[in-house]
This record gives C-alpha cells, sequence and structure tokens, in this order.
C-alpha cells in the first residue's frame, strides 16, 4: 500500500459501508474457500492534512518456508488500487481489508509486502501465523 502526502487527486471511500459489505462477503463463503484464503484487515491513521493511501495490485504475502512461492492479493476492500488514492483525514483511521490467496500448511510466519516503485512500499515482517488465517496489522507512520 502506498501513502502520498501530496493532495493532487481525491477519490474518498465510505469506509464503514464497504468495510461491512466485505465482512458480510467474508462470512457468506464457504468453509473450503475460507481455508484457501488469507484476510488481512488493517488500519493506519493518518496525521496530516491532505494524506492519501492505496494499494497497488502486485502486493502479496512471502511465506518464509517458501521463498520463491509468493501468494498474491486476490481481492480488497475499503481502499484504492493503484493508480487511484483515497484522500484521508488527519486523525481519522482508515480500516480496509486485503485477501489473498491461501498460506501453505507447513507456514509459521510469513511477511506482508507491496511491490511499488513510485512510492514507499509497505513491509510487515514476521506476521505469526494463526489458525483462522485472518490477521489485524497496524500500517506504522513509518512508511510515510
Amino acid at each position: 500500500m502506498s501513502l502520498n502526502k501530496n493532495f493532487t487527486t481525491n477519490k474518498t471511500i465510505p469506509q464503514v459501508d464497504i468495510h461491512l459489505k466485505a465482512i458480510i462477503k467474508l462470512n457468506s463463503l464457504n468453509k473450503s474457500q475460507k481455508e484457501s484464503q488469507v484476510i488481512v484487515h488493517c488500519t493506519y491513521t493518518p496525521l496530516l492534512q491532505g494524506e492519501q493511501i492505496r494499494i497497488c495490485k502486485s502486493t502479496y504475502l512471502k511465506p518464509h518456508e517458501e521463498v520463491d512461492n509468493i501468494r498474491k492479493l486476490q481481492q480488497v476492500y475499503n481502499i484504492s488500487i493503484y493508480p487511484d488514492w483515497t484522500l484521508l483525514e488527519p486523525n481519522n483511521p482508515i480500516s480496509f481489508t486485503l485477501v489473498f490467496a491461501g498460506l501453505p500448511t507447513d507456514c509459521k510466519s510469513f511477511d506482508l509486502i507491496e511491490e511499488v516503485f513510485s512510492s514507499i512500499p509497505i513491509e510487515i515482517k514476521d506476521i505469526k501465523r494463526n489458525e483462522t488465517d485472518v490477521y489485524n496489522v497496524v500500517i506504522p507512520h513509518e512508511f510515510l
């Protein structure tokens, strides 16, 4: 996901409606579909006026056990996809959901990586695997 402090374009997404739709859709998946997906709920709180955020389709999960076998991003909820931006308001957290292909059964930890060259990419290292494959991640400000 990319963060941008420049106030150039604006595309505001109503967070609550889209986030609720994502939860409803994810809850309606049958058991076999859930087992083959990883759901990452992300939160970011902007500090500055004019900050923007987006996610690139090139974002992936990298299991530590299979370095060459990444898990691709499949769906996003409540965040703009490159090249569009979502305009943020200072101190108003944004929550969004990323859905990835399932991790290998022997995976114990993984990294969330965004490949982007036009802004600062997000890298969240060493996320510990859990039984549900549903994770909550806070995006730190160091990626601005």
